[in-house]
């Protein structure tokens, strides 16, 4: 895996890269012009899906984004891959990875870790 987190989108049932545009290695900001392109035309935005360089845990950064961005959170490290989604009532709580409305394959995200 780089320096820098990797990030992209799962939009009805495909995952797309988007290029980070963040220089910070710990923090991932989606290039917006690709994400809105892609997502464009009433496409469902199902997850957000980036790397991590240690673990699965959301960031406070994660956390706070989760908050605005009300989809499954995917996040993948060399050792695990978890998905968490955000409730207002509960906070931030994990997700089956198995259990999501859409496919997850690990050949989505290998490229990811690279």
């Amino acid at each position: 895996m780089g320096s820098i987190e990797r990030c992209g989108i799962i939009v009805d049932g495909v995952f797309y890269e988007v290029d980070n545009i963040s220089n910070n290695p710990y923090e991932f900001i989606m290039n917006p012009e690709e994400f809105y392109s892609i997502i464009r035309n009433g496409k469902e935005l199902q997850a957000i899906v980036h790397t991590h360089v240690k673990n699965c845990t959301p960031s406070g950064f994660d956390v706070e984004n989760m908050k605005i961005w009300k989809v499954y959170w995917i996040i993948i490290s060399s050792n695990c891959i978890k998905a968490y989604k955000y409730s207002s009532s509960l906070g931030v709580i994990e997700v089956d990875i198995n259990s999501l409305p859409f496919e997850v394959s690990d050949n989505f995200f290998v490229k990811l870790l690279k």
